[in-house]
């Protein structure tokens, strides 16, 4: 089934940039893991230990009332919604200040695109 984005305005739907900040936030979390198990190399170990979490999270039960906590509001530059658990004026996942003026908001280079 098609589901809409679970928060309408003041929020602005993740896009590809707010994913390129979590693929570099995945990278960081299977680099921190000391392991050992069978693969072609120990990345690929590594991944696969990853996508073994990811199953576990696939298997919870449906929650049609479930949504991403937003205590703290969201990121200016990259989208992220700001859990209770993270300072409100840095954002968790990309760093920056989460109350960027609109200039300020991604590289120079970048082209917010979904």
């Amino acid at each position: 089934r098609q589901l809409a984005a679970p928060l309408g305005p003041p929020f602005v739907e993740s896009d590809m940039y707010t994913f390129e900040h979590s693929v570099s936030l995945l990278e960081d979390l299977v680099e921190s893991w000391n392991i050992s198990g069978t693969a072609c190399c120990l990345w690929h170990l590594n991944i696969g230990r990853l996508r073994s979490l990811v199953s576990q999270l696939e298997r919870r039960r449906c929650d049609d009332g479930w949504t991403p906590p937003t205590q703290n509001g969201q990121c200016s530059s990259c989208l992220a919604l700001c859990p209770a658990f993270a300072d409100s004026s840095t954002c968790w996942l990309c760093a920056l200040p989460t109350n960027q003026p609109a200039s300020n908001q991604q590289p120079e280079n970048f082209t917010r695109g979904a």
